[in-house]
């Protein structure tokens, strides 16, 4: 049994040996008695196994899920929700109207065109921003 072999065994079964299945276990057995390898990665994972054993697990409450609901209920709602609600409504309306869907991915489309238009072309305040920026980038030079 190779390394990669055990440890998948070990994987899958466990530390204890003689939970494994009968043709694997005597191999395992085997080859832990000639490898100490193989004899240091099943210590480790029965050392592992053991803590997982000790930790402490407290079941759920019968009341839990009536706190986390009261809990959630309670929670006054941040803009980002409140954002996040507008576009779930807008998405609900939209979907299922194929060419209100179309007519307002098109306003989208023209409205972002006209402001990455007039963003390249230094329409208006925007040219004169630019302006004065590019004359003080060349007046440093």
């Amino acid at each position: 049994m190779t390394l990669d072999e055990f440890l998948q065994g070990l994987a899958h079964h466990g530390a204890r040996l003689d939970d494994w299945p009968p043709g694997l276990k005597e191999a395992a057995q085997a080859a832990v008695s000639r490898d100490a390898a193989l004899a240091a990665a099943l210590a480790r994972e029965a050392r592992f196994e053991e803590a997982l054993r000790g930790r402490f697990y407290e079941p759920p409450s019968p009341d839990f899920a009536l706190r986390v609901v009261q809990a959630a209920a309670s929670r006054s709602p941040s803009a980002f929700d409140e954002i996040a609600l507008l576009f779930q409504r807008i998405v609900a309306e939209v979907t299922p109207r194929p060419a209100l869907s179309f007519g307002l991915l098109l306003a989208l489309g023209a409205i972002l065109g006209a402001y990455a238009s007039a963003a390249v072309n230094g329409n208006g305040a925007e040219r004169d921003v630019l302006n004065a920026l590019f004359s003080l980038e060349r007046s440093t030079l």
